[in-house]
């Protein structure tokens, strides 16, 4: 560095060295919270050393005497240096008229509280931007490197900072933006009109068709997290549920979860604020770490496999006839088969466009759901848009005649199903009188919109958790579960 800054002033401490050549200034210090005189450290081969020690304030302000650092490297060899309370706003620096441009910190990886009190300082203050983290080989250590960008009031404080400010306001700075803007707006339409063409040439090869899933040769999609822990389950020794009041031993406060979650979940959808098709692309690649949250990792999920895809389900903690309604069966119904093993008062219903009968169903229709009574094109992937099946329908509102329903299951078999339009707050099922307990929704790439409508309003409501999302090889399916941890029936009965 002494090559690139030929005015380069340095100062370096160390607790273990007496001098160091790369530095003009070296001191054999380490730094501590107090002028206390010794520090306990250990060196590298565990044994205890007594250092010298000199408080933070009288080692910027006495020995350093310096006003603007524009550099601070900060190692975890640098002492008991409480760095999270000297950057943020009327910090330790602040008070002592010291302005740092930038800095590298290095932190242990036990160092967790320290390094959120700094972050939150910095968030709050809004003074530093955060770039170039990375982890070092030793699992034990945590190395953040953190630059500093220019602050708003540098420019009253130094020559080159005001020079700096000089040449932002200069023609170049301003055609170096134009030019940025352009080049963006350019990609951006050329994006735009790729994709319309690509939906209307879609569109114009296969008009009004919705395309069922294919159920052969699909491969068992990737899980994002392990199901807990199974205990034995036995639906016949649990109390009749009782919704008049609370569990007096709840095993989980749904509220708590809600607000955890939410405050995951909503920082990683932020960024997909305007664009449905990068939400639904990347939905199983970043909503997944929100399952990871304590709270949420707590929940009982348990995995109901067929071979071909996974259903999800929290069991009652009470009994009660439960309800599961599958819109768009398939053939393969292993997974109903093991929930009815376990839950014997279990209540089904189930349609399917292109099958007569499922005996896994109590009550089985061979219909589509849509918006009216008439036929809709729908065809089987299988027979690669060969055939054109015209199936018959009925309308979505009349299909629900129950008051609650604790599983439903959605998948393209459905039909012309707005699911958008019923899950929300102040939706069909609301306004039906249906409450819904628990979602397994399967959708197909080409739903972002109205994937988009759905998830943005339950982010504003925090009705119901999203979990465990999945995709099939290729993307061509993406699957979610959703937990409603807001109906006072459904949080009793299942996380009470």
């Amino acid at each position: 560095m002494n090559k690139k800054f030929k005015q380069l002033n340095s100062y370096g401490t160390s607790a273990y060295g007496f001098k160091h050549e790369d530095y003009d200034h070296f001191y054999n210090y380490a730094i501590g919270i107090n002028d206390t005189g010794l520090q306990t450290v250990y060196d590298n081969n565990g044994e205890i050393m007594e250092l010298k020690d000199v408080s933070v304030s009288s080692f910027f302000k006495n020995i350093i005497k310096q006003n603007i650092i524009d550099m601070l490297w900060i190692n975890i060899d640098g002492g008991e240096f409480e760095y999270w309370s000297y950057f943020s706003k009327k910090g330790q620096f602040e008070r002592l008229g010291i302005i740092v441009c930038q800095f590298n910190l290095e932190v242990e990886r036990n160092d967790g509280n320290t390094f959120s009190k700094l972050i939150s300082n910095l968030l709050e203050s809004e003074t530093y931007i955060f770039l170039r983290s990375e982890i070092k080989e030793n699992p034990k250590q945590l190395k953040m490197v953190n630059y500093q960008l220019l602050r708003n009031d540098f420019s009253a404080n130094t020559e080159k900072f005001k020079e700096f400010y000089r040449y932002r306001k200069s023609v170049f700075y301003y055609c170096g933006i134009i030019l940025i803007v352009v080049f963006l707006a350019v990609n951006f339409l050329s994006y735009d009109d790729e994709t319309i063409d690509s939906q209307e040439q879609n569109y114009a090869e296969h008009p009004r068709n919705i395309v069922a899933e294919q159920e052969s040769g699909q491969k068992l999609p990737f899980t994002t997290t392990p199901s807990p822990p199974l205990i034995p389950y036995k639906y016949e020794e649990l109390p009749a549920c009782d919704f008049s009041t609370d569990s007096p031993k709840p095993l989980h406060n749904a509220e708590a979860i809600a607000n955890e979650f939410f405050k995951c979940a909503s920082m990683i959808l932020l960024r997909f604020a305007m664009n449905p098709q990068g939400m639904l692309f990347n939905w199983p690649y970043t909503i997944y770490v929100c399952d990871e949250e304590d709270l949420s990792s707590r929940i009982p999920l348990i995995s109901f496999d067929n071979g071909q895809k996974q259903y999800w389900a929290v069991l009652p903690t009470c009994q009660e006839k439960t309800t599961l309604v599958t819109l768009g069966a398939s053939e393969n119904t292993k997974s109903e088969e093991d929930i009815k093993k376990l839950l014997k008062d279990l209540e089904t219903f189930g349609t399917d466009p292109f099958h007569g009968k499922n005996n896994a169903y109590g009550k089985f229709n061979q219909v589509a759901l849509s918006t009216d009574d008439h036929e809709i094109s729908m065809v089987d992937s299988n027979d690669k848009f060969s055939d054109k099946n015209f199936v018959a329908t009925v309308d979505q509102r009349e299909f629900f005649n129950v008051t609650k329903i604790d599983m439903l299951w959605i998948t393209p078999n459905a039909g012309n199903f707005k699911y958008e339009k019923y899950l929300n707050k102040d939706g069909e099922f609301e306004k039906m009188g249906v409450k819904v307990c628990q979602i397994n929704i399967e959708i197909t790439k080409n739903d972002a919109d109205k994937w988009f409508k759905l998830i943005n309003p339950l982010v504003q409501e925090k009705r119901f958790i999203f979990m465990r999302p999945m995709a099939t090889e290729g993307g061509e399916l993406i699957r979610t579960y959703l937990l409603n941890v807001a109906d006072p029936e459904c949080v009793r009965k299942y996380l009470q």
